[in-house]
């Protein structure tokens, strides 16, 4: 029998909990953009639209952000989802691009929940990439569940 280490396990650990994190997130944003397709719309006005950009070890990330207002039943709300499974992008055009048809001022079809018009999405649906970053996520939970099981044995 072999004796792992405490940082075998822990290393195991990590990737399998990040993996499974990462996963269930990406699964709920492309349930959440699958249903959005079917929400009541409102008329909006955008109000800002930047990109934020992080720095990191290997250049730039790039985050389109939008900033939009619209009226439910009376009440004013305040959104800033572009898209369900929306990231940061590596390319600062790339961003730029998605925010592009979002110039202050532009008004928009607002997408809100029915049952919480406070949580809303300008680009109802779900894009390739949400599929691609959830099926990412599946093989690093997959492969720490094998690291797991792998170290059971």
């Amino acid at each position: 029998m072999i004796d792992h280490s405490l940082k075998d396990w822990l290393s195991a650990g990590i990737v399998t909990a990040a993996g499974g994190g990462c996963l269930g997130h990406s699964l709920w944003s492309a349930a959440e953009g699958l249903a959005s397709a079917g929400w009541p719309i409102a008329e909006g006005e955008i109000t800002a639209a930047t990109v934020d950009v992080t720095p990191s070890r290997i250049g730039h990330y790039y985050e389109p952000c939008v900033t939009y207002t619209y009226r439910v039943a009376g009440t004013v709300y305040r959104g800033t989802r572009l898209r369900f499974g929306d990231t940061s992008y590596n390319f600062k055009s790339s961003a730029i691009a998605r925010i592009a048809p979002y110039a202050v001022g532009t008004s928009v079809h607002v997408r809100y929940h029915p049952d919480k018009p406070g949580r809303s999405v300008l680009q109802p649906g779900l894009e390739l990439r949400t599929y691609v970053i959830s099926t990412w996520f599946l093989v690093v939970f997959a492969f720490g569940v094998w690291l797991l099981t792998d170290l059971v044995r």
